[in-house]
């Protein structure tokens, strides 16, 4: 049995949503297998997410607006690390099997 989770931006429900729903499957699965795959812009990811996933064996697709000067167009931080470079080196630190979407957007003045 394979659960998706995607649409908007999943994570933003919270990781005691994740955390509730994997309990659930475990608790019905009645001998099933029980994959999970998570679509996210990954901006909220960190230690406990990354962890979490790992434990429980996520796939995790990771969207991305094109290569990093695109997506850095597109998605601000007020901080010096970029959205993307934090994205790269969480699921790069972490280990997480991830892939990787990459959007093209068309801007004002085509590509």
């Amino acid at each position: 049995m394979i659960f998706a989770w995607q649409g908007g931006e999943p994570t933003l429900i919270g990781l005691d949503f994740f955390l509730k729903a994997v309990s659930l499957q475990k608790k019905y699965a009645n001998g099933k297998r029980i994959t999970n795959t998570i679509q996210t812009n990954g901006t909220l990811l960190n230690d406990r997410w990354c962890e979490f996933f790992s434990a429980e064996r996520f796939l995790i697709g990771i969207s991305l607006d094109g290569p990093e000067p695109i997506h850095e167009s597109y998605k601000k931080y007020f901080t010096h690390i970029t959205p993307y470079m934090k994205i790269m080196k969480q699921l790069l630190q972490d280990g997480l099997p991830a892939s990787y979407i990459k959007e093209i957007l068309m801007n004002q003045g085509g590509l």
